[in-house]
């Protein structure tokens, strides 16, 4: 019943089928060879991946398609790569954009429902403009997480939590031990349920702090979207910056 109400929302689109998309992560319609599909734009992914079952393609299969328009802004001839159904399935959506589209493009996230691609540059003066140093082919930021706390981040839009590796979290709890709960962790690759959740009050990004949010690990250093969200910020990874503005 699930897949079969996933399939409704592909072809119909409706504001319903929209409102079972997460609202805890960017989701945007995106129109492949004519036709629209939620995805979510994750800049902590390398490779674009969308669903094999939706597009009836066999996983770890590649397609070029003839475009792929994301608003205004569209890619010629897309390469898509194609992987198992329940990543996607579990949370509604066709697939991914990851960096393989988004390296050339600047991320506009204005709260938790407003996310675009290259929209015209805001004319707020910024409150902090965080560097991006790219590792490995990923966007990391060096952020202090908690005043005097400070840590290379991945700014991950694909990751609903701020997440922190083993070494992290021991340093943040020796200063102020956290109060813990197991939690299940899903991905990609599947779900693991040996992590910890716990909140961390205050946080901060950048020279921006503010209060309590969910932090998952042991995983790795990862600037998730329930920090991303609580700003106006343009994630230029072009230019391989982030700009903060004060929220409206």
């Amino acid at each position: 019943m699930k897949l079969l109400l996933f399939a409704v929302c592909m072809l119909v689109q409706s504001l319903a089928c929209r409102q079972n998309a997460p609202r805890d992560l960017p989701i945007v319609d995106v129109i492949i060879d004519g036709v629209p599909y939620p995805v979510l734009l994750d800049t902590g992914a390398q490779q674009s991946v969308f669903s094999s079952r939706l597009f009836a393609q066999n996983p770890n299969t590649l397609q070029t398609f003839s475009s792929l328009c994301i608003d205004s802004i569209c890619f010629n001839n897309p390469k898509l790569i194609f992987a198992n159904e329940a990543f996607f399935e579990r949370e509604n959506i066709a697939g991914l954009i990851g960096l393989d589209l988004l390296r050339n493009h600047r991320l506009s996230i204005r709260g938790a429902t407003h996310i675009a691609l290259d929209t015209p540059r805001d004319t707020q003066t910024p409150i902090d403009q965080i560097p991006i140093l790219w590792k490995s082919g990923k966007p990391f930021i060096n952020n202090c997480l908690r005043p005097n706390q400070c840590f290379e981040f991945l700014i991950d839009t694909g990751a609903v939590l701020t997440l922190l590796d083993e070494d992290t979290s021991k340093k943040i709890q020796a200063s102020t031990p956290l109060t813990t709960s197991p939690a299940r962790g899903c991905n990609f690759f599947g779900c693991i349920d040996n992590y910890l959740i716990a909140d961390l009050s205050p946080a901060c990004l950048g020279k921006s702090c503010f209060g309590t949010i969910t932090i998952k690990f042991p995983v790795w250093n990862a600037i998730g979207f329930n920090v991303l969200s609580k700003f106006d910020l343009d994630i230029d990874l072009k230019n391989s910056i982030v700009t903060l503005f004060s929220a409206n």
